[in-house]
């Protein structure tokens, strides 16, 4: 297993240096400046220093910016990695406003933002007034009104 940086800075103390080397992963901290494509599928990649790597499986993890900016705004809190603190039906702390995705904590996946994309819209669903069967539109009928 080898874990690309591209670059980045990743400090491990001497804890975490030690897991690493205990289970054999490699840490290369140069960015990739190269990739080579054979038979159609990503082959190898080059780093700066020249030196290329080959993978059988290559698993992309990007991070994430978050980008709650408008809600902060609206006064919504959230916890201390900056992502919206929100209840099981993906409320905010700020009354009709819902948050889902790389805004909330949790796993930062598309098939996840969809979920809270999903329960949040139930629950906006749920919470609407609809008609009953007494109302036209939303106003009472009127004995006697046609």
């Amino acid at each position: 297993m080898t874990l690309l940086t591209l670059g980045q800075g990743m400090d491990l103390d001497a804890g975490e240096r030690e897991r690493v080397n205990e289970h054999g992963i490699k840490v290369v901290h140069e960015p990739v400046v190269g990739i080579g494509i054979e038979d159609g599928r990503l082959a190898r990649l080059r780093t700066e220093g020249g030196e290329e790597h080959r993978f059988e499986v290559l698993y992309s993890a990007l991070g994430l910016k978050l980008r709650a900016e408008l809600a902060l705004g609206l006064g919504a809190e959230h916890d201390g990695t900056g992502a919206l603190v929100v209840d099981e039906h993906n409320r905010t702390t700020v009354p009709g406003l819902y948050a889902s995705g790389g805004v909330v904590r949790g796993l930062d996946q598309v098939v996840v933002a969809m979920g809270h994309g999903a329960i949040a819209a139930t629950d906006i669903h749920n919470r609407c007034e609809l008609p009953t069967e007494e109302e036209v539109d939303g106003a009472e009928r009127k004995a006697g009104a046609a």
